[in-house]
């Protein structure tokens, strides 16, 4: 095998290529794998995520750590589809979909011949931006390419809403895109797919669409769902102003690819202030701030998602869902860094908050992960640039630069950005000892008004 990674550092590695190698070389692996974990089934996980992690590296260019966390999302039985057009020199394919009746995830690849960062200069105001924020480059604004897709199902048309988008380039020609859609309306396990993009791709018009046949049916298996129909009046109360919801949960939904509760209720006035906790005792992170919906004449069912670890689908029989009260007013808090950065506490009530996972200083970059435990309300958490950095006295760092935040939708991790240039990242590393939040300190728990929802019945 040593002599085949020799001729792999020579040449570019094929799929084929690739293929073979785990084909010939498994056994093998699970041999020495067994010999080290002294366990079977541990032995063949490992294996498994070894090849899965060598395929991502080698074929979808995916360089980012968090993308760890997609695994599940991505990854189909290590079975890879590859459906390419090419169109004015500009390719476009599908490399990979995994579906189930939650969600549909589809990394897809952009290619062209001219750079694509001479292609955003030349025809976007990338060059402008650069020029503006003093970067030298910033390669979220490649999320320009990403396909922009449309579906239907055996000819008709459907509406799948887009959840998550990330995008990385796997070089300067190819941009690998990973983008989740909630699905809204029952789909039939095996079907035809039609994707088409409703814009031009990299900048060229035409038909870009392709047709695949998917069967469903396998990852349906792994997922549980009910629809209990639980009709009932709900207090939300926000800030001394109290308000009543006739909510109806119509749907919830559990998979590898993740959590999904659809809850009916007339008016616009969406209830979104509860949480979801399990039989195991965990809460499940409600992406609350951002819904997909559907419209019956006066009844409007929205759709929320919500993390599942999958390792636990088997185990929750039980979900609880436990509307919040909120009460009393914000209060600014700074928080200062632990000798561990993992015991920085950074508690948004008093029922949840976020602890700082990691802090990376990379090239124009400043990345905080927060990971959340507890129960937090996102868009009651973190929002609107209520979180800053503060030197080692306490006091707010000024920042110039750009600021963004992205949630990862498999885990509820807050992923907290500074691009700047190089001398202003230097500058922070050297001077950071904290942060400046808003706590939201007077959240109740409403147990008094949960509703079970029993996965067994």
């Amino acid at each position: 095998m040593a002599e085949e990674l020799n001729k792999q550092e020579q040449i570019e590695l094929s799929k084929e290529d690739f293929s073979r190698l785990v084909k010939e070389y498994q056994s093998s692996l699970n041999r020495l794998a067994q010999s080290i974990l002294l366990n079977q089934h541990d032995a063949e996980d490992a294996v498994c995520t070894a090849i899965y992690k060598a395929y991502i590296n080698e074929f979808a260019g995916i360089n980012d750590p968090n993308l760890e966390s997609k695994r599940e999302e991505i990854e189909k039985r290590n079975s890879y589809i590859e459906y390419t057009k090419e169109i004015d020199g500009v390719k476009l394919t599908i490399n990979n979909i995994a579906m189930d009746d939650n969600f549909i995830v589809i990394t897809s690849t952009v290619e062209a011949q001219t750079p694509l960062r001479d292609i955003l200069i030349d025809k976007t105001y990338y060059k402008d931006f650069l020029e503006d924020t003093g970067l030298s480059h910033h390669e979220h604004y490649f999320n320009y390419f990403s396909p922009n897709f449309l579906f239907k199902v055996n000819d008709e048309k459907t509406n799948f809403s887009l959840s998550d988008n990330s995008s990385y380039l796997k070089d300067e020609y190819k941009l690998v895109s990973i983008q989740k859609y909630v699905i809204g309306e029952e789909i039939p396990d095996i079907f035809n797919l039609h994707i088409y993009c409703a814009q031009a791709v990299v900048f060229v018009n035409g038909d870009w669409s392709f047709d695949i046949n998917i069967d469903k049916s396998e990852e349906k298996s792994r997922s549980k769902t009910i629809t209990p129909n639980i009709t009932k009046t709900i207090k939300s109360v926000v800030y001394e102003r109290e308000i009543e919801h006739e909510i109806t949960i119509d749907k919830v939904s559990i998979s590898p690819l993740g959590g999904k509760i659809e809850i009916s209720e007339a008016g616009q006035d969406i209830f979104r202030d509860f949480v979801l906790k399990d039989n195991l005792g965990n809460y499940h992170f409600v992406f609350n701030e951002s819904v997909s919906y559907k419209k019956n004449g006066d009844i409007v069912t929205n759709i929320f998602e919500f993390t599942v670890d999958s390792s636990e689908i088997e185990d929750i029989n039980e979900l609880e869902f436990i509307p919040i009260l909120l009460k009393g007013d914000f209060k600014e808090k700074t928080v200062m860094l632990s000798e561990n950065i993992e015991d920085t506490d950074i508690k948004i009530s008093n029922i949840g908050g976020y602890r700082i996972e990691n802090i990376e200083f990379n090239r124009e970059e400043t990345k905080i992960t927060l990971k959340p435990y507890g129960a937090v309300l996102q868009y009651r958490s973190i929002i609107n640039g209520a979180f800053r950095p503060v030197d080692k006295e306490g006091s707010q760092i000024k920042f110039n630069g750009l600021i963004t935040q992205k949630y990862d939708k498999n885990n509820g991790n807050l992923i907290v950005s500074y691009f700047s240039t190089n001398e202003e990242t230097e500058r922070l590393q050297g001077r950071l000892g904290g942060f400046w939040f808003v706590e939201m300190p007077k959240i109740e728990i409403n147990e008094k008004e949960k509703i079970k929802i029993n996965f067994s019945h």
